[in-house]
C-alpha cells in the first residue's frame, strides 16, 4: 500500500474543489482533477476510492471548515440575541469571503450527490448550534419550529444578501446588516 502524502491530498482536494466550482460536478472528471493537481490519475485512487467518495469527503471537510468559522466567539449557553448575532455575523463574514469551499458547498448541496448519510455526518460539526436553538425553543425565547425553517428564514437570506452586495445592488454596511439581523430575529421570536 502506498504512503499517503498530505501535500498530494491537499493538492487533489484543492484541484477538485476548484474544478467543481468552475465546471460543475458533472463536468469535473478524475483525469481533470489529476491534471490540475499535478498528479497521475492513479494517484487520486490512493486517496479516494472513487469520485463519489471524494466529493463526499470534501463536503464533510468543507462543512467542518464552515462550522469552525461560524463558531468563532459563539457561546451556546449565552444570551440568545447576542449569540444569534454572533452566528449571523460569522456566517455573513464566511459567505462574503467567497471561498471556494463555500462555493463548493452551495453547488454540492443543490445536487443529487447530497445523501442523507453525508448530510448527517456533517451535522455533527454544528452540534453546538443545534443545542443553542433547541434550548431557545424550550425556553420559549423563539418559536418552536424546525431547524430547517430557522435556517431558511434566518441564514439562507445571508447568501442572497452577499450575492447582491458582490453584484453592487446593495451595500451591506453596518446599518443594513443590523436591519437584516433584526428582521431575522423578528421571524424567530414569538409575537
Amino acid at each position: 500500500m502506498r504512503t499517503k502524502d498530505p501535500k498530494k491530498y491537499e493538492a487533489i482536494s484543492n484541484a477538485a474543489i476548484t474544478l467543481i466550482c468552475e465546471e460543475g460536478l458533472a463536468g469535473t472528471s478524475m483525469s481533470k482533477i489529476a491534471k490540475v493537481a499535478g498528479v497521475s490519475a492513479a494517484t487520486i485512487y490512493v486517496y479516494f476510492e472513487n469520485k463519489e467518495a471524494m466529493i463526499s469527503e470534501l463536503y464533510r471537510s468543507s462543512k467542518k471548515e464552515m462550522s469552525e468559522a461560524l463558531l468563532q466567539g459563539f457561546k451556546p449557553n449565552g444570551d440568545f440575541e447576542t449569540q444569534f448575532r454572533i452566528l449571523w455575523n460569522n456566517y455573513f463574514t464566511y459567505a462574503l469571503k467567497g471561498t471556494k469551499a463555500f462555493a463548493f458547498l452551495q453547488q454540492f448541496e443543490h445536487s443529487p450527490h447530497l445523501t442523507p448519510e453525508c448530510q448527517n455526518h456533517a451535522k455533527e460539526y454544528f452540534t453546538p448550534i443545534f443545542i443553542f436553538f433547541e434550548k431557545a425553543k424550550r425556553d420559549r425565547v423563539i418559536k418552536n419550529v424546525s431547524f430547517e425553517l430557522i435556517s431558511a428564514f434566518c441564514f439562507f437570506p445571508v447568501i442572497r444578501l452577499v450575492q447582491a452586495h458582490v453584484m453592487g445592488t446593495i451595500t451591506l454596511d453596518d446599518q443594513t446588516k443590523e436591519t437584516a439581523i433584526t428582521m431575522a430575529l423578528g421571524t424567530l421570536c414569538p409575537s
